[in-house]
């Protein structure tokens, strides 16, 4: 899920590994956000032209068999409203296409730091559900599709659990 500029910053302190993101190519004209992300080799997305599309795919695939964690926030796009969008089919072609676990990661908390805050920075609880990795072999035999909606139930079993626990929304 995607509630926050800050997202990106939270998976960044958190994995232990090398990690770049696939992002639309509008954050490339965000200065600052531009900065970060070309630090940690991201990689743009247009999602309007489906030969560029295809192309970045191939090259996160390539990279993820090489070793570097990948992240894709499957819905596209920020949250507005802090509700959790359908995830996207084509945000699965990544793992699917590199034959890698998929990690599902629901994060809590990070809309409130500045959306959520007029537009403020500010302090918020923040929680980070990392879910079992879902294995290739639980999932070649799926769509694409099949596999979106899967790790969305995922994830939102996973908002349940952090809301129950904590009771951060």
């Amino acid at each position: 899920n995607h509630l926050s500029i800050f997202d990106t910053m939270l998976l960044l302190g958190y994995i232990d590994k090398s990690v770049a993101f696939v992002a639309k190519k509008e954050l490339a004209r965000v200065p600052v956000v531009n900065s970060l992300m070309r630090h940690v080799g991201c990689l743009y997305l247009d999602r309007q032209d489906i030969r560029q599309a295809v192309e970045i795919i191939n090259l996160a695939a390539e990279q993820v068999r090489k070793g570097l964690s990948m992240v894709i926030f499957p819905e596209g796009t920020r949250s507005q409203t802090g509700e959790m969008a359908e995830f996207k089919s084509g945000s699965m072609k990544l793992a699917m296409k590199a034959h890698v676990p998929i990690v599902p990661v629901r994060i809590q908390g990070t809309r409130n730091i500045y959306e959520g805050n007029g537009y403020r920075i500010g302090p918020a609880q923040i929680s980070l559900l990392v879910s079992p990795p879902i294995m290739p072999g639980d999932y070649e035999e799926m769509g694409t599709s099949r596999v979106a909606k899967m790790v969305r139930e995922m994830v939102e079993e996973g908002w349940q659990q952090i809301a129950l626990e904590t009771g951060i929304d």
